[in-house]
This record gives structure tokens, sequence and C-alpha cells, in this order.
């Protein structure tokens, strides 16, 4: 049945929105604590770096290619364009 997702792309479909509500609301979270004066830009870039290296830790020999594209992801918090980390 084209157009009706399969109990597979529907739990794909699940889990992909749970990790980027997670991710969205973390990511608020960390900006908001760090406008509000809660943490400094150190802290905020710790808790990045930190979040990188759990990941590096628990991939074991992973080859889907999500633990690459969840580093990617949080890596782009720690280029000094970024905003978030702004003084």
């Amino acid at each position: 049945m084209a157009g009706k997702p399969n109990n597979r792309d529907a739990a794909a479909l699940s889990a992909g929105a749970v990790a980027l509500s997670n991710s969205a609301m973390l990511a608020a979270l960390i900006g908001h604590l760090r406008r509000i004066g809660a943490i400094s830009a150190e802290a905020e870039r710790d808790m990045y770096e930190n979040a990188l290296q759990m990941l590096e830790e628990s991939q074991g020999d992973d080859q889907s290619g999500v633990f690459a594209a969840a580093r990617e992801l949080i890596a782009e918090h720690l280029k000094p364009h970024s905003s978030k980390l702004a003084t």
C-alpha cells in the first residue's frame, strides 16, 4: 500500500521525532541557561564537549552512521561562528 507507512517506517519516524524533540529541548535549555547567566560560555562549551566525548566512548563499532551524525550536530555548537557561544 503506497502512502501508508508500515510498522518499521512508523517506528523509525517515531524514534526520529523523539530524538529531534529531545535535542531541541536540550539545546533550548542550554541556550536559556546561558542567556539568563546561570552558566558561563565556558560551561556551555564544556557541556557540548562532554556530550561529544560520551558519544565517542559509547559508539563501539556502530556502522549505521547515527553516532557520526550526532557528533557532527554537536560539533556545530563548538564552532567559533556559533552565536550561542558568543560572550
